[in-house]
């Protein structure tokens, strides 16, 4: 009603004459929604939800524009009609809010859900209408699609993805000077031509072919035969010094431990902080013999240099520790726009742009740090979540008064450019996590713990029946399953 009430008269002239709205236009689509969500799909209510997400975040930036030109830090702009957009979209904001109300007393996963203290209707519809369990067999699917194991599968970022890109090309470089070197050779004692080599180079691209990499393959050992392998030997002992010279981007990264740390760590926690390893990036190993993809890469990136191909694929999947599947980047890193060169193939462009992207749901991202907040509020007020987030709070402090995440503190150090006058700078100078950082720990743990509840409720609505391997916090120093706040039964029938 405030809001209604400010929408309806809005100053948009020096005159103060007033632009009024039709209120109940935009009030009654609250309405209509709540009367049409009752019969939609988990996709129709993405739609929505991605509508309310898209609108929230317009609203927020105009009213940080209108605080801006108020405070006169923007010398341009009419702040109120301005603020007049803002609370138009705010009321539009409220009203698919007040839409989520009517939709989850439509279906049993979201009135479970609204029973857990601190989830409301808004977050039980994004969970419902973000999370499937079709194919899924664990929590940890979750988990990860909603950036929960971002320490495991970091956000590369623009920088970071085009650093590993260039350090994948520079590699197939110090190859390609082998093959090239012993090629050249070859054709110098006559035992294979220019034309040889010219009839597979262009023969990738021809429709026939038409750079698929088993008929790349098939083409060049029906042309070169056993001197395919010969090459490939001939080609690694050619820049195997050159290979093992080569620094990855992860060389020399280690931990710089500062003069503050040293007053306070021991010779026994010093020691054990330089032996642990940095696991965000995985070492490429450049001591293995070339094979034939290997020479199928050269021949490709002499066709047609952007393409990526299998190889550089597989050398990616190790930079990555795995952590990406093979399939998910196929899907993901496949150049999608139809009047591109390169549509329905990986180009080095798409595969980069891949890599910059969050490897998570953004949304899904807001919404769990949204949850560990509520968790945060409600931890007095007899939330199970809650209860485990403060004694998971407890427990991360101890370790970090120990010194446990001072490798973490360091490498947080190095990453970000802290100002030395703030608090924590002096926790990580010292090899310590700042309480913020201690808090977003325990509230993450206890928002995955959630997670895990909210994929075995969907599991057993789906399946009439718990997962195969119900999630235990083993890395929490629980040994015994931690069941819901809610107890399923209370909404579904299932065999335990």
């Amino acid at each position: 009603e405030e809001v209604v009430d400010k929408i309806s008269k809005v100053h948009t002239t020096d005159d103060d004459s007033e632009v009024n709205i039709n209120v109940e236009t935009v009030v009654g689509l609250s309405k209509e929604l709540r009367q049409s969500t009752v019969s939609i799909g988990k996709r129709d209510a993405r739609y929505l939800t991605d509508t309310f997400y898209q609108i929230q975040k317009i609203r927020i930036g105009l009213e940080n524009q209108v605080r801006s030109v108020n405070q006169n830090k923007d010398g341009e702009g009419n702040p109120s009609i301005m603020e007049y957009a803002a609370l138009s979209l705010a009321v539009l904001e409220k009203s698919i809010a007040s839409a989520f109300e009517t939709f989850v007393e439509s279906r049993a996963e979201t009135k479970w859900m609204t029973e857990i203290k601190g989830i409301g209707p808004t977050i039980a519809t994004v969970l419902y209408a973000y999370f499937n369990v079709d194919g899924v067999e664990s929590a940890g699917n979750f988990w990860s699609y909603a950036g929960l194991n971002n320490n495991n599968n970091p956000w590369l970022g623009k920088e970071k993805a085009a650093q590993i890109v260039n350090e994948l090309y520079k590699i197939r470089s110090i190859k390609s000077r082998g093959f090239k070197s012993v090629i050249k050779g070859l054709v110098k004692q006559g035992i294979i031509t220019n034309d040889t080599i010219n009839t597979i180079v262009n023969s990738i691209s021809s429709k026939k072919i038409n750079y698929d990499e088993i008929a790349v393959k098939e083409l060049i050992f029906k042309v070169l035969g056993d001197l395919a392998n010969d090459i490939c030997a001939k080609a690694y002992d050619a820049v195997k010094d050159q290979l093992m010279e080569f620094k990855q981007i992860n060389e020399g990264d280690g931990l710089e431990i500062t003069p503050e740390a040293l007053q306070v760590l021991t010779e026994e926690e010093i020691e054990r902080i330089s032996n642990e390893e940095d696991k965000t990036f995985g070492f490429i190993d450049l001591s293995v013999p070339f094979d034939s993809d290997d020479l199928v890469d050269y021949f490709m990136s002499l066709s047609d240099a952007n393409i990526i191909t299998e190889k550089l694929i597989s050398m990616l999947m190790i930079k990555l520790n795995s952590r990406r599947t093979y399939a998910t980047i196929k899907k993901n890193s496949v150049e999608k726009r139809e009047n591109d060169k390169y549509f329905g193939r990986i180009s080095k462009e798409s595969l980069r742009n891949y890599l910059s992207k969050p490897p998570y749901n953004i949304n899904l991202k807001v919404t769990m740090w949204k949850i560990g907040e509520q968790f945060m509020r409600n931890s007095n007020r007899g939330s199970l979540y809650g209860k485990l987030l403060q004694e998971r709070r407890a427990l991360e402090t101890e370790r970090n008064n120990r010194h446990e995440y001072a490798n973490q503190a360091f490498h947080l150090l190095k990453a970000k450019n802290y100002n030395k006058g703030t608090s924590t700078y002096q926790y990580l100078s010292k090899g310590m996590l700042s309480p913020d950082h201690i808090n977003a720990r325990a509230k993450r743990y206890a928002t995955k713990l959630f997670i895990s509840h909210v994929f075995e409720m969907m599991y057993i609505s789906k399946n009439g029946k718990m997962p195969k391997t119900p999630y235990v916090i083993s890395v929490g120093d629980h040994v015994d399953y931690i069941g819901p706040e809610v107890p399923y039964d209370k909404y579904f029938k299932y065999t335990k």
